[in-house]
């Protein structure tokens, strides 16, 4: 059975369906070999934890198990991870570079190239945002929007700060963006009509 997006869109024919509780969203990673799931803000001991846990289990990530996968994803959710998302390899080969040596290709910790300048808006209140993810993500007190390539993410904005830099390498605060606005969805303009109609 192929796992799908939010919408029933299939993205793929196998795969690890997960669940990021930072945007309250399912996330899906592609099983083919392709996919990856990346956990935001992990220091060193957490990877510690994490890399000796997946030795344990199978002796390296690329023999991990489905099971096995989901166990490694609930001890990250133990260890105060919750920030866990889906891309693929390429996107960590060419975005991000290791940090030490990794000993498994697209393992351990990475960080994010300064290669990219993202256009950014923000968001202000409460609402959802179907992007990438395969259900839509969540935010209570406002959010980023960030441009990557063609793609659009949204980010919390206390992730947000603490993650992203401007250029120049100084720190950004969400105040200092524009203010977008996220257009309804075709579910949610039928909701809205709805409600207007009671």
């Amino acid at each position: 059975m192929p796992i799908v997006d939010w919408q029933g869109n299939a993205i793929g024919q196998s795969g690890v369906v997960f669940y990021n509780g930072k945007d309250r969203a399912v996330q899906a990673a592609r099983g083919d070999g392709s996919g990856v799931i990346i956990m935001n803000e992990v220091n060193d001991q957490q990877a510690k934890k994490l890399t000796s846990f997946i030795e344990q289990l199978a002796g390296t990530p690329e023999a991990l198990s489905l099971a096995q996968i989901k166990a490694v994803l609930e001890m990250a959710r133990g260890l105060g991870l919750e920030d866990t998302y889906n891309s693929d390899r390429g996107f960590v080969q060419s975005k991000m570079s290791p940090v030490g040596d990794l000993g498994a290709d697209g393992f351990g910790l990475h960080k994010r190239d300064d290669r990219d300048i993202c256009p950014a808006i923000r968001l202000t209140g409460e609402g959802t945002f179907a992007g990438p993810a395969a259900t839509p993500q969540q935010f209570r007190d406002g959010a980023v929007i960030v441009r990557q390539g063609d793609n659009y993410r949204l980010i919390q904005s206390d992730v947000f700060e603490r993650t992203y830099r401007h250029s120049d390498n100084s720190a950004v605060r969400t105040e200092e963006l524009p203010v977008g606005t996220l257009r309804p969805s075709s579910q949610q303009k039928a909701e809205l009509a709805a409600t207007a109609a009671l």
